[in-house]
């Protein structure tokens, strides 16, 4: 009875992992797509100083939201390989 109790659990923290990085990619997905519409909606104005397009500013937020959603895909194929993610820098 205890190890079917364990199976339970292990699915049911699968399926919140899954459904936790799925909420991170959504995150990650919307901060990249607005980041770009606001460099985008900017680009035409100058910074005094630089003599840049103000759009340079916003263009780190939509490569921070790429990056966080290509982390969580990465965590999801793996969840569903049953594999688990080693970090690069080991």
């Amino acid at each position: 009875m205890e190890s079917l109790l364990v199976l339970v659990k292990e699915n049911v923290r699968l399926k919140l992992e899954l459904v936790i990085h799925a909420l991170v990619a959504v995150f990650g997905a919307t901060m990249a797509w607005n980041g770009a519409i606001l460099a985008q909606s900017v680009w035409g104005y100058n910074v005094p100083t630089l003599g840049i397009p103000e759009g340079l500013n916003h263009l780190p937020i939509m490569f921070a939201g790429a990056l966080i959603t290509l982390f969580s895909i990465e965590h999801i194929i793996a969840l569903v390989q049953g594999k688990e993610v080693e970090p690069s820098w080991y």
